[in-house]
């Protein structure tokens, strides 16, 4: 007879006939010792505690966004943006490689560039979408127009954007479409025609003086990004 934890074992004994058979006994033998294992491995299983408020525990392991914004051109949204995280229960979320926040509701993205939002249900599987804003219109330097020949004008633009970058520059003059010059630049393009036949029209039929002329007809220029603002001209610099 032994014990093991509170239970009690006794060995029948089988007798010599027991003798004529080893692998028997042997067998009864290994059995104790599973036997006993057993019941030592039971009380460590049973002593492993699980935190379950703190614990992850999601329900789908996949997680999906929502976004919802003015959207531009090429992907930009030209307005602030509200990002759902779709089945966010025990979700956490971040944005731009920050800190890990507990996903609680819709949230606001408003400043302009691109925006990696990520969110993970376990911190092994980590879902990410890339959100971009643009809310600025682009910038103008200068725009000048110059003579470049007989009857042949040099119109150009000096713009800039910072976030989605210059998409195109189209001219225009005495609200005439001229050419439109495409990014990289340089924005230029050319205008060809005569200014005093165009004083002399401008005086017959609009009656405008040629003191006056360059009050009343101008070149201008539109500046798109690839988000799609743009901005126009005011007047030129001579």
């Amino acid at each position: 007879m032994f014990f093991i934890g509170e239970q009690c074992y006794k060995i029948v004994q089988m007798g010599k006939g027991m003798e004529k058979y080893p692998l028997l006994r042997k067998g009864l033998v290994c059995g104790i010792i599973v036997l006993f294992l057993g019941m030592s491995i039971i009380p460590m299983a049973g002593s492993v505690s699980i935190d379950k408020e703190h614990s992850v525990m999601p329900k789908s392991c996949f997680i999906d966004f929502i976004t919802n914004g003015t959207m531009g051109e090429n992907g930009w949204y030209v307005s602030n943006v509200t990002v759902t995280i779709v089945d966010g229960n025990y979700t956490y979320f971040r944005i731009d490689n920050g800190n890990w926040t507990v996903y609680t509701g819709p949230f606001v993205i408003s400043t302009d560039g691109k925006h990696i939002i990520g969110a993970t249900p376990d911190f092994e599987h980590i879902y990410n979408v890339t959100i971009k804003i643009d809310q600025t219109i682009p910038a103008i330097f200068n725009f000048t127009m110059s003579k470049a020949g007989i009857f042949k004008w040099k119109l150009s633009a000096n713009v800039s954007d910072e976030t989605s970058d210059i998409n195109r520059v189209e001219f225009y003059f005495n609200d005439n479409f001229v050419n439109t010059s495409f990014a990289p630049g340089p924005y230029i393009v050319y205008w060809r025609g005569s200014m005093l036949l165009l004083r002399l029209k401008c005086l017959l039929f609009y009656h405008i003086p040629f003191s006056l002329f360059y009050i009343y007809v101008q070149p201008q220029c539109i500046v798109y990004d690839n988000a799609g603002n743009n901005v126009m001209s005011s007047s030129i610099s001579n």
